[in-house]
């Protein structure tokens, strides 16, 4: 669904201090206006380290899973997940982010 004016966002799975391991749905609603929003993405880092794409940008909005976050090479730790909506003309949004822990 496109907006006419701003976005709506949310990452609703998984849940901010959650465990995850194996192959993660990351699920929620991402709906933007067209005219304003180039694409989605949803990024995870290790605490305070670069981000990295999950998947593929996203040109339309969705609701559902959104991506699908591989961690199984991962190290087990603590990370961040993030949606980042990429404004037309470069700069970008995160309106919603997570923490969860990474298992074995």
């Amino acid at each position: 669904m496109a907006l006419t004016t701003g976005y709506r966002a949310l990452i609703a799975s998984p849940a901010n201090d959650g465990l995850v391991k194996g192959a993660v749905p990351v699920s929620g609603v991402v709906e933007f206006n067209p005219a304003e929003i180039d694409f989605f993405k949803v990024e995870y880092r290790p605490q305070n380290r670069d981000w990295i794409t999950i998947g593929n940008v996203q040109r339309a909005a969705r609701s559902g899973t959104l991506e699908t976050w591989h961690t199984e090479a991962l190290a087990p730790g603590a990370y961040q997940v993030r949606l980042v909506l990429v404004k037309k003309d470069g700069n970008f949004i995160v309106p919603s982010q997570v923490t969860v822990r990474v298992e074995p």
